[in-house]
This record gives C-alpha cells, sequence and structure tokens, in this order.
C-alpha cells in the first residue's frame, strides 16, 4: 500500500493548480490573438471611424476599382476638417465651419476584396503607384490615403486608421 502524506499531497496540488493556470492562460492568449488584421472591415465602417474622430466626410461616391487588383468594389471619400476649437496659423479659435475646399481635404479609397490574399496584392499594386500615398490594410480593405501627409486631415487620417486598427 502507498502511504503519501500531507505534505506530498499539497506539493502535488501546488503543482496540477500551477500547470491548470499556465494552460487557462495560453488559452486566454490564443482565444485574444488573431491573425487576422483589425480594423473597419467595410467603405461604411471607414466613413463611420473617420466621421467619431471628429473628422468631416465631404463627399463619398463609387469608384472605379484600382488597376491590376481584384477589388469587389470602391468608394472614395474627399474627407475635411472641422475647425471648432482649433486655432488657426494666426492664433484665432476656429469658428466650427467644416473645411471641405477642394485644396484642403484628402482623398481616402477604400477597396473590398474577397480574402486576405486579394488584400495582399492589391495593397502591393497600390504601393508601386501611390507616389507619397499611404496604403493602410484590414481583413477585407485596402484605404488609399491621398494628400500631404504632413498637413491636416491626411495625419489625422492615417492616424485615425491606425488607431482603429488598420495596418
Amino acid at each position: 500500500m502507498l502511504s503519501t502524506t500531507s505534505t506530498q499531497v499539497t506539493r502535488y496540488g501546488r503543482a496540477a493548480i500551477t500547470v491548470g493556470v499556465a494552460l487557462l492562460t495560453i488559452l486566454v492568449l490564443a482565444g485574444c490573438s488573431s491573425q487576422e488584421p483589425g480594423g473597419p472591415q467595410s467603405a461604411g465602417d471607414v466613413d463611420t471611424t473617420l466621421l467619431d474622430a471628429g473628422l468631416v466626410v465631404c463627399s463619398s461616391r463609387s469608384a472605379p476599382n484600382p488597376p491590376g487588383t481584384q477589388a469587389l468594389e470602391t468608394q472614395t471619400f474627399d474627407v475635411g476638417t472641422n475647425d471648432q476649437g482649433e486655432s488657426s496659423a494666426e492664433g484665432v479659435g476656429g469658428d466650427g465651419v467644416d473645411t471641405c475646399a477642394p485644396t484642403a481635404v484628402t482623398r481616402v479609397t477604400v477597396s473590398r476584396y474577397a480574402d486576405q490574399d486579394a488584400v495582399t496584392a492589391g495593397a502591393q499594386a497600390l504601393q508601386g503607384t501611390a507616389g507619397g500615398a499611404t496604403v493602410h490594410t484590414t481583413s477585407d480593405l485596402t484605404i488609399l490615403v491621398q494628400g500631404n501627409a504632413t498637413e491636416a486631415p491626411t495625419y489625422q487620417v492615417n492616424d485615425v486608421l491606425t488607431k482603429a486598427g488598420a495596418t
């Protein structure tokens, strides 16, 4: 007959608890990680993300799919700013007027794809033709941001998309 002491039982119990906690931690971390990029998953999600960040969608329209890609549909937004609460270059407070002048907007082109491989190929095609523009991706979209990257609203759009999970 096997005899165990209470000290041995306590050791085995602690070891079992430690192994259980380690396994639970691994399962939780595995469940929280994702192989797909996050971020907006449709043109409507991009529109909502920009609006929620205080940017102004001046116009929205369907657009031709980017050449050399397998895009299923493409939407273009002209994005401006609302200067409410911001100071102008002269230090004067903003008047809350939306800025949608053609020279002051950033063009955001959102293309939807059937799968991640098509998104990757679309992003690579856009990188070669973007000419200083920024290309973001999510699991279903490429998002091309065209404008002066050091000026609002372009840097704001790039920042908002990155914070929303687009890579």
